[in-house]
Formats: structure tokens, sequence, C-alpha cells
């Protein structure tokens, strides 16, 4: 019954917002006056970025403020160890190089390529053992990353406040480093350990897990210089004239609206299929883990199972801020925006725990901290096509783990079991979620043309 009526909620609610597009065309993004009026301004905020970038290279570069990565439990399917990476730590000088800073005001973006001399990255690692029901394979140490020449390439996606000061409401940067260099330092590590911490795999690997909370550190850290420039000044006297700063408030509002909601109309398509084909839920991987505890000097090993893992919730994705856009020629329309979930809730039906003999069995839930996701679509207004360029996790919140059942093993596994789970949801369930997501909407954008979704036809 409840799938049905937020079902039948999310058709009304598309045609509706269909119904208020279906006039949508790329002259609404263009006016005459823009080009020519707007020119001052887009300058402007060019010469703002590079005084920011500029001042701080060289010698006199002031340092990044160092920032921590969130740690992160994992499994690797080929090797089956279990790892924590944990205790991580960024750094860097601020000291890039503009390669091109291109500020669009009329689509409230600003095209950048920044490179940067070099970044470092160092941590810890704990490996719990090789393999499912392995106590003897243990090992932990520290690693050093560097990144050389790295290459900064993106949007940042501009805010106008209430103020009518503007800012970096996201920046959207992707780093590239040219080089890469992994040091490890290991300490009571296994033989056969060792040779797989020092293997190119393991090295990569860890590149590979921690480089989405890299990419959001240093774009906050753009971000953040540069607001802290932009809000001395205001956008009317960035502009330069009143009548045109006038024009482009009635333009912001007006085109603000269209993107808005064009945005809304794939992602309601989305989760209405999301709905219909998996009842707002898609299965999550079962916990199996070892674990061990020291009593009255023993050393005594348990088992952790957690079995009928859902992930609830999924229709709540919604657009947060306003989105922006982007033209390529005179066909082609780019629409950037940023997405959340107002809440997304994991639940294991049914798990146990078995230790000495005991164990104590219940159910685990969690409490949902807000991901940021990033969509990127583009309407070819020639070929009358929508397509889905991007739909990416950028940065992702936290879970609080609550373990039902009652006993002082409850107690002691509580903390084990937040690892565990959040670990899961860090590495694969955000992931698995988002390639759905990705796909049907995909899926959905290849089998209907636009004016077909413009018109609705994709729910009725």
């Amino acid at each position: 019954m409840y799938k049905n009526t937020v079902q039948l909620l999310l058709v009304l609610h598309v045609l509706v917002i269909a119904e208020s597009i279906s006039n949508i065309s790329i002259e609404l993004f263009r006016p005459s006056w823009a080009e020519s009026e707007l020119t001052q301004g887009n300058e402007d905020i060019n010469n703002i970025f590079d005084e920011v970038l500029s001042k701080t290279s060289g010698k006199n570069a002031a340092h990044i403020q160092p920032f921590n990565i969130e740690k992160l439990y994992f499994h690797n399917d080929e090797q089956e160890f279990s790892m924590l990476l944990d205790k991580m730590e960024g750094y860097s000088k601020f000291e890039f190089k503009p390669v091109k800073i291109r500020t669009v005001l009329l689509e409230r973006r600003i095209d950048m390529k920044l490179l940067l001399p070099d970044l470092h990255v160092e941590g810890f690692y704990q490996c719990d053992r090789m393999a499912y029901g392995d106590y003897n394979t243990k090992g932990s140490g520290y690693f050093w990353l560097t990144f050389k020449n790295l290459t900064a390439e993106g949007i940042g996606i501009l805010k106008i406040d209430k103020n009518n000061s503007i800012t970096v409401e996201k920046m959207r940067l992707s780093y590239k480093p040219k080089t890469q260099n992994v040091e490890i330092s290991q300490h009571d590590t296994s033989p056969r350990l060792s040779v797989f911490v020092n293997s190119d795999t393991f090295q990569k690997t860890i590149v590979k897990k921690i480089w989405r909370g890299i990419t959001f550190h240093m774009n906050k850290a753009v971000e953040d210089k540069a607001n802290a420039v932009l809000k001395k000044r205001s956008l009317k006297k960035i502009i330069g004239n009143d009548k045109t700063f006038a024009k482009y408030q009635d333009y912001v509002i007006t085109t603000t609206e269209s993107a808005n909601k064009m945005v809304d109309t794939i992602i309601d398509y989305a989760k209405a299929m999301i709905l219909q084909k998996h009842q707002d839920r898609i299965k999550i991987p079962n916990i199996r883990e070892g674990f061990e505890k020291e009593i009255l000097f023993i050393n005594w090993k348990g088992e952790f199972h957690a079995d009928k893992g859902t992930a609830r919730g999924l229709h709540t994705v919604e657009r947060m801020g306003e989105t922006t856009f982007a033209s390529d020629n005179s066909s082609m329309m780019h629409f950037y925006g940023t997405l959340g979930f107002e809440h997304v809730d994991l639940a294991y039906g049914f798990y146990k725990a078995h230790l000495m003999g005991l164990g104590p069995t219940g159910t685990i839930n969690t409490k949902f901290f807000p991901l940021d996701l990033y969509v990127h679509i583009h309407i070819d207004f020639t070929g009358r096509e929508v397509h889905l360029d991007e739909f990416k996790v950028m940065s992702v919140g936290d879970l609080e783990v609550q373990l039902g059942g009652w006993g002082w093993l409850v107690d002691f596994l509580t903390s084990k079991v937040a690892t565990w789970v959040v670990g899961l949801y860090r590495d694969k369930i955000i992931y698995d979620l988002q390639n759905k997501y990705s796909g049907y909407i995909t899926g959905l954008l290849k089998s209907y043309n636009l004016d077909e979704i413009l018109e609705g036809k994709i729910l009725r």
C-alpha cells in the first residue's frame, strides 16, 4: 500500500513538472544582451580567482590546513583480506598554478584547470587476517603516499546569496597525478602479509579507496580560499551596471527554475523505477567476520554473522541547492546538480555472535547521515535526446549503528560491528546505490526522446 501510494504521488509530481517545462528551449538560456553586458563581471571573477591562486604560489606559498580522511574498513575480493585504514591525514602547499580560469556568469559556473606540484597523504593500516577464519596472518604499519604534478580540472558551481554576493557553492574538480609513490613501514607482519603489503595490488588499492576523500578535501580548500575573497565583493559591483544587474537577477530566477525542474523530472523518473523494481530497497551484502577477546589471560576466538540485510529509503533522493548549466554549441545544454538522500537506513534482520559457546542474537539498525551526490545531464536539442554523463557520490557521511540484543558481549561488539557496517557502507553499498540509479536513468533516457520526457510520457 505504501509503495503504491508513494509511486502514484511521484507519477503525479513528475507529470506536473513535465507540463511546466514542456516549452523549454536552448534560447531560454541565451539572452541576446548577456554576452556583451556580462563581460566585465566574468573578467572580474576571473581576476579574483587568479589573484587567490597566484598570491599563494612560490616561496611564500601557504599550506593547506592538514585534513583528516575518514577511516575505512574493507575486504579485498581477490585476496580476501580484511584491512583497516585509519589515522589518515593529507597535506600540501596551496600552490595551484592556473592553466584555465573561465567564468560564465550567464550559466553560474566557472571552468577551471589547475596544476599542483605535489600532495602527500600518510596513514596507518591494520590487517586482522588474510581469509575468513584466519587468525594468524596479522600485521600493521604506516604508509606514505606522494603524488606529483597533479592536474585539477572541472567546474565550480556559483551561487548568488541573499545579500547579493556570489560564492562557490560546490567545487567539482577531478584530480589526476602524473606520478605517485607509496612507501610502507611494517610492524610485526607475517611473511605472507609482508609480501602482499609490498605488492602493487595493495598500494593501488589504498589509493583507489581513499581518492574520493582526498578529492573532497582538496576541492574544499580551493572553495574556501576563493569564497573568502568573493564574499567581500557585491555582485552588483562585480557586474558594474545597475540595469544589467537587474536583468541578470530576473534571468537567474527564470532559468534556475527551468534547470531545477529538468533535473527534478529525470530524478523522479528514477525514483519511481526504484519503487517499482525494488520496493524502495536493495539487498546489501551479508557480514562474515572473525574477532578475538582476551578473557582471564586467554585469547578467545569468535565469529559474527549478519544476514537479511537491506538498504531502505532509496526513493528519498532529492536535489540539494540550485542547478547550474552550460552550453557547448548551438544545440547542446549541460545541467549540473547536487543531490542528497533525505534518509537511507541500513538494517540486518538477523545477526548471531559466537564466543566461548555463547551467542547473542538480534537485529542491526542504523541512523543515516547525508551523502553528497553529483549529477550531470546534457540535452541535445537538435537530436532531441537527453543523456546522463555522471551520477556519482562525491562525499560520504557517516552511520550510527545500533545493535539489538543484550549482555556483555553485545556491549563489546558494538564498536566492532559499527566498523564493519560503516566500512561496508562506504566501500560497497553506496556504489551499488550509485550504479543502480545511474543504470535506471541511463536506460530511461535511451528509451525516450526529449519531447516524450517533457510531455511526461515515461510514466503514463
